[in-house]
């Protein structure tokens, strides 16, 4: 994929990391950030008015107008301003205003986001690798919010790319999420399954309906893959009483909505597939 130009610098108010990374490269897959850095920019797609070939970011540099944020092949835009009469302003080919170019060094501080959830953010955006971060234990840095609940291991690995997956949510990456939910899947039932009971807070910790599915669909596929149930959280545990409900539900392939049937088929396959050629997850 080609980056682009213009560089994000990201900031956290509570630590001294600070994260270079390529706008276009971010803004093309997060929500949140394009929102942030390109709020007018058009989605990449179609032609360049210019040239009429193909908007491709795996081949070609694309740049935009910051007035109508109609996108152009960058190279394509530096000869039509070359060609513009010396002296005069270029005027953009789509909305014939002044050129205006959008900046190519901006910064933002992100006080919600945590700079080592994040790394793992930052390393699937230009590699497209899932990759935990490595246990403190091995010489990893100390998590900020201190959550691990000692926990090692692939546990604490599933545990990182959980909170990864906050991330995924709070920066509006669809792609980057359902990445995730691989690796975890490949993770979870990989090799021999992690407890019950960890899924069961994992599922209690984290909001959204996705990521519930997915620790529901896992503790059925471990139920049915040990044939005993008796090792997990009592069912009559009244603190999880939803999330046991859930499970019943799902097991008899019953979904609150469309919606709800939707995710869990996509997770059903995903651990259908899990033992196969799946997510590339780094140490595993």
């Amino acid at each position: 994929m080609k980056h682009g130009e213009g560089i994000a610098r990201l900031s956290f108010p509570a630590s001294t990391k600070t994260f270079v990374v390529h706008t276009d490269l971010l803004c093309a897959q997060s929500k949140f950030f394009r929102r942030k850095f390109q709020p007018r920019r058009q989605d990449i797609e179609g032609e360049c008015s210019i040239c009429h070939d193909g908007l491709n970011l795996d081949l070609q540099e694309i740049t935009f107008c910051n007035t109508c944020g109609g996108n152009f092949h960058l190279s394509c835009i530096n000869r039509w301003r070359r060609r513009s009469a010396e002296g005069e302003p270029a005027p953009c080919p789509l909305c014939r205003q002044e050129w205006i170019a959008h900046k190519l060094d901006q910064r933002t501080s992100l006080p919600g986001l945590c700079p080592i959830d994040f790394e793992i953010y930052y390393d699937w955006l230009y590699t497209r690798r899932i990759k935990p971060t490595v246990d403190q234990e091995e010489g990893g840095e100390e998590d900020s919010d201190n959550e691990d609940n000692g926990l090692h291991g692939r546990e604490r690995a599933i545990f990182d790319l959980a909170k990864a997956y906050k991330i995924g949510t709070q920066v509006e990456d669809e792609h980057f999420c359902t990445d995730l939910v691989g690796a975890i899947v490949k993770l979870a039932i990989g090799g021999p399954a992690v407890e019950g009971e960890f899924l069961t807070i994992l599922y209690d910790g984290y909001p959204t309906p996705r990521f519930k599915q997915l620790m529901v669909e896992l503790y059925i596929s471990i139920i049915t893959k040990k044939g005993n149930c008796n090792e997990f959280v009592s069912w009559d545990d009244r603190r999880l009483a939803k999330f046991f409900q859930d499970v019943a539900m799902a097991s008899l392939g019953i979904y609150q909505d469309g919606e709800s049937k939707r995710i869990a088929h996509e997770i059903k396959e995903t651990i259908r597939l899990a033992t196969g050629d799946g997510m590339d997850v780094e140490g595993t």
